[in-house]
């Protein structure tokens, strides 16, 4: 449900949208990780000078078309996976 503040999140790029869930507030924070912004951001700077973006686009479709939930949503860490395994290769 995308009703009222706090409710919905989802990280985009260009055509792309990947809803994401919404971290656990009883959670413990890891203040060493980067942003999820962040991290995205600098991927795609990576794979931009190599001229591999196609694999990102396809590898968030894929992330798209096989969500954690039945409503759509993807958890935080599993994006984070598929950003570090696509900058790898």
């Amino acid at each position: 449900l995308n009703r009222g503040p706090s409710k919905w999140r989802e990280w985009r790029w260009g055509s792309y949208v990947v809803p994401l869930y919404l971290p656990d507030p009883k959670a413990p924070v890891d203040e060493t990780a980067k942003p999820l912004t962040e991290v995205a951001h600098m991927t795609i700077g990576a794979l931009k000078a190599k001229g591999a973006l196609p694999t990102l686009q396809q590898a968030i479709e894929g992330l798209v078309a096989q969500p954690d939930s039945p409503g759509g949503r993807i958890r935080e860490e599993r994006f984070r996976t598929v950003l570090k395994d696509v900058a790898a290769a």
